[in-house]
Order: C-alpha cells, then sequence, then structure tokens
C-alpha cells in the first residue's frame, strides 16, 4: 500500500474506533451499574449478526457545559444505520446513554429524522431504541439553534406507514414521547425506562412540585394508568426480544401483507376444552386468556396493553400460521364491561392492526359500555363512540364469535353486525344479544309492577326469562342476523375456515389507509 494511503487508512480507523468509544470506559461501566447496556450492546442483541451498517458515525456535536467549557459529542450521542432481524431489513436509531445522558443537539436530531426518511422510502420498519431527551439546554436557550431543530413532520408521516418501535430504555423527556404516541408499539423497560414532558428537575424547576422519577412517568404509571406502554419488559434483552417478537407479525410496510408462518397446529383440531373453560351460566365469571390459548396456533400470542383497560383484551396471535389481532371481551375483570381505558386501548389496537393488514378477531361476551357518573366524566361516549368509528372504518377482514353476552352499542363496538361487516358473525347456542341484559331492562321497565307485585321475586325472574328469550341467537339467526350458531369445540375450525374465505380481499386494500393518531 502507499505510505500516505497507509496514513489516511490509518486515520481514519483511530477516528472511527474513537467514536465507536461512545462516552468512554467509565461512562460504559456507569450505565452497566445501573442494569443497563450501551446502544452499540442494545443494537448487537437486536440485530442479525454482523447486519449493522451505520450512518453519521463521524458527526461531532459540540456543546458549552459549566465548567467543563466546550465538548465534543461523539456521534452526536445517537447510533444511526441499518440491519436486519430475521433476514429482514430495519432502519434504527439507539441514544447514547453514555454521552450527556442521551439528550439530544441538532446534528443528533437529523440524523434520526434522515433514518426515519429512509424507513418510509424504503417501506422497512422503523426502531428507535430511547434514552435521552429533546434537544440539550444548553442548545434550546439558543433561538438560532431552535429555529432550524426539525419539527414532527416525519413523525407523523411515518405513522401507518411503516411499523414503528419505541423502546423507552432510560430517562425519555420532551422529544421521545412523541415519537412513543405516534409508534405501533411502545415498549419500557421496568425501573430503568421512564417517560414524561419533563423530568423531576425541569418540574421542580419550573413547578415548585417534587415529585420521584418513578412517580411521574415510571412503567407502572404508563402500563396501568395512562395506557401509553404496550409491553413492559423486566431487563432490556426481555424487551429487545419482545421488538423482534411483534415485528413477526408485521409486514415492512403497508404496501405488503403480513407474513404466513408455517405451523405444526392442526387448522381443523377442535376444542372441546372450551366446554370447561367458559360456564354456561351467564352471571359466572371466567378468565379469557385460557380462552384465547385454546384457539389460537400452539397456544402462543403477544399481549397488547395487558395491564390497561382490562375489560377487553388485546394481542396478536396466529391462526393456521396467518397473523390476527385478537379484540376479546375478558368477564374475569368486572364482568366484561368496556370503560373508557379499554375503548381507548381496542381503538389503538384495531388501528394498528388495520394499517398494516391484519385480520380482527373479536370474542365478545360484555353486558355494555360503563355508564354512570364516573364514566361519562371520564368521556365514555366520546371514547365508546370513537372505537365505533374505528371498527366501522377499519377495512381489514373482521370476524366475530358472540359467545354469552353481547348487550347495547357497545356489541357493534367490538365486532358486531352492521352492514356488510364483518365478515363472519358466528356464535355459541346460549348467546343473548340485546340492547341491554335481561335484567336491567326489568328493573328499568318494570319497577313499580315488581314493587306492588305479591312475590316480587317470581316476578322478576319471571321477567327476565321472557327478555332472556327475546334476545335468543336463535332469533337472530332465524333473521338472518348471525351466519351460523357454531357448538363451542368448533370456533378455532371455524374461525380459520372463515379467514381463509375473507381474506382474499387482503391484496386488494394494500396502502396507507386512516392514520393512527394517539
Amino acid at each position: 500500500m502507499d505510505r500516505a494511503w497507509e496514513e489516511h487508512v490509518t486515520e481514519l480507523r483511530r477516528r472511527k474506533a474513537e467514536a465507536q468509544g461512545q462516552g468512554g470506559p467509565e461512562a460504559l461501566a456507569r450505565l452497566h451499574g445501573r442494569g443497563k447496556l450501551s446502544a452499540r450492546e442494545r443494537l448487537a442483541l437486536l440485530l442479525d449478526r454482523e447486519s449493522f451498517h451505520e450512518l453519521g458515525l463521524l458527526v461531532e456535536g459540540l456543546v458549552e457545559t459549566p465548567g467543563r467549557g466546550r465538548q465534543t459529542v461523539r456521534s452526536d450521542g445517537v447510533v444511526s444505520g441499518w440491519g436486519e432481524i430475521g433476514g429482514r431489513r430495519v432502519f434504527v436509531t439507539a441514544d447514547d446513554g453514555s454521552l450527556m445522558g442521551g439528550a439530544a443537539g441538532l446534528a443528533n436530531i437529523e440524523k434520526r429524522f434522515r433514518i426515519r426518511r429512509m424507513a418510509i422510502e424504503q417501506g422497512q420498519p422503523f426502531i428507535g431504541l430511547y434514552e435521552g431527551s429533546a434537544i440539550r439546554f444548553q442548545d434550546s436557550m439558543d433561538a438560532g439553534i431552535m429555529a432550524r431543530v426539525p419539527a414532527f413532520k416525519e413523525v407523523v408521516d411515518s405513522a401507518g406507514a411503516v411499523p414503528q418501535v419505541a423502546a423507552m430504555l432510560g430517562p425519555c423527556f420532551g422529544r421521545p414521547p412523541i415519537d412513543a404516541l405516534f409508534s405501533e408499539l411502545v415498549l419500557m423497560v421496568r425501573g430503568t425506562g421512564f417517560i414524561g414532558w419533563s423530568g423531576p428537575s425541569l418540574v421542580k424547576g419550573g413547578m415548585g412540585e417534587t415529585v420521584e422519577l418513578e412517580d411521574l412517568g415510571g412503567a407502572e404509571m404508563h402500563a396501568r394508568v395512562t395506557g401509553l406502554a404496550d409491553h413492559v419488559a423486566e431487563t432490556e434483552k426481555d424487551c429487545l426480544d419482545a421488538i423482534k417478537t411483534f415485528l413477526t407479525f408485521m409486514p415492512s410496510s403497508c404496501w405488503e401483507l403480513p407474513p404466513r408462518a408455517a405451523t405444526t397446529d392442526d387448522p381443523s383440531r377442535l376444542c372441546p376444552e372450551l366446554l370447561d373453560i367458559v360456564p354456561s351460566n351467564l352471571r359466572k365469571p371466567y378468565d379469557m386468556c385460557r380462552m384465547i390459548t385454546a384457539l389460537v396456533d400452539n397456544g402462543n400470542y403477544f399481549a397488547y396493553k395487558p395491564e390497561f383497560g382490562k375489560g377487553l383484551i388485546t394481542c396478536l396471535a396466529r391462526m393456521g400460521g396467518r397473523p390476527v389481532g385478537v379484540v376479546a371481551s375478558q368477564p374475569s375483570h368486572e364482568g366484561g364491561v368496556i370503560d373508557w381505558d379499554a375503548a381507548y386501548k381496542a381503538r389503538r389496537f384495531i388501528a394498528v392492526c388495520d394499517a398494516f393488514h391484519v385480520p380482527l378477531i373479536f370474542l365478545q361476551d360484555q353486558p355494555g359500555f360503563l355508564v354512570g357518573k364516573t364514566a361519562e366524566a371520564h368521556r365514555m361516549v366520546f371514547w365508546g363512540g370513537s372505537l365505533l368509528a374505528t371498527v366501522q372504518r377499519s377495512t381489514v377482514p373482521k370476524l366475530t364469535v358472540i359467545l354469552r353476552k353481547a348487550h347495547g352499542a357497545a356489541m357493534w363496538a367490538v365486532g358486531g353486525r352492521s352492514g356488510d361487516s364483518p365478515d363472519l358473525l358466528l356464535a355459541w347456542p346460549l348467546a343473548l344479544m340485546t340492547g341491554t341484559g335481561p335484567a336491567s331492562a326489568v328493573y328499568t321497565i318494570h319497577d313499580k309492577e315488581i314493587k306492588t307485585a305479591q312475590d316480587p321475586r317470581e316476578v322478576r325472574r319471571s321477567l327476565e326469562a321472557s327478555y332472556s328469550e327475546k334476545g335468543s341467537v336463535y332469533r337472530a339467526a332465524a333473521a338472518f342476523g348471525v351466519d351460523d350458531i357454531i357448538e363451542p369445540p368448533e370456533t378455532r375450525r371455524a374461525l380459520i375456515a372463515g379467514l381463509e374465505m375473507a381474506c382474499g380481499k387482503q391484496a386488494r386494500q394494500l396502502g396507507r389507509k386512516i392514520p393512527l393518531f394517539p
């Protein structure tokens, strides 16, 4: 090699090795001491071996720090590029928590937006591994810099175009939460992942409020209270593995169909255990998770917001090897009543499935939307109506099974008959379909009659029996309001056959649909 070339190559290698050192050994040791991985360690676990192609490695950020003067920030605190997961290309950015706590500079933001644009243009998933904030305080106080900061156009434009994943692996304030709002999957690591507009220091300075980081935006808050977190992992490796699992259900973009996989689970398999799982007594609760496990391929499913809005279960699974989104009542949680959180959760999940052409299966056993003063104060009408609209506008194949109860407007909000939707509506033989539960109807209409009766209990029982008979699914079948009444053990087989029929329209519906909004 020419000596001059040797010098140039040596200098290039030196610069790259220095940049790949991130914040240096001491900073990396501090991350590890908190049970965290570095940006590059995370990418090594997430991506296929030797598949990563980095962009912007030699970018240098500059920041003025009190007591330290002007500092250079390697790669401006973010690792970005593309690689493969299971042989499929993905675009990734990973915040570098060993440098300035992952806080962003102008070049940092430009790097991540360029990668996101590339993901949209190439039609491949985008994954953000977040640990940081919006633009660094030192830069944010300079109007000249703030005027040049890219806003959120790429974030909004990505919604519904390519699958987006946001993994919150450290304190994430300012910009990362917006990225999360428009992502199809949001993950947090318990104890180390946090989300909020501002951290405790800024809250203290701006509001005079003292609050602990965990209480402000920890995993429990966002998994159970706000519903922002779709999946909570115990370790970073578990989080990265969950990303891989989620993507197996998704196409690379909205211009492709979701990938079908080979299965060893017989599509014609009967499920006699359903007769033991689901009580014939309509008032008796049971765990719908057991039924889903019995129905789907090999009993495996990926739960979506499992700790939030527990009146409905939302999950991804496969039936006959085909990815499906399941929306199911949960009778073990307050009888399966649908409250505002459950409606919001289902609305968002259905929008994700519709955007990426994942068929929907609804398993109904619900007493209706939650009513009362508290429900109205939480905008139950708004969230119930929003769910109704999302279901009606979704164009993916939809199949519904009414197991025991389907009452009120909630009937249509979770896959009931409306025009030509769903593509297949099945019911079990003991199912009731009414505007409200028989007991509620009797109380509302016959209250005076019962109070003046010689035997109020007998009158109430007789009236409830009468309304139950009127609400029988056999009446619905006679009016062609359901497509078929099936024996419970036939449910898996009937659904897979229905999917084979209904999915014929998928290929004619490729492309962008109604975008996912928070």
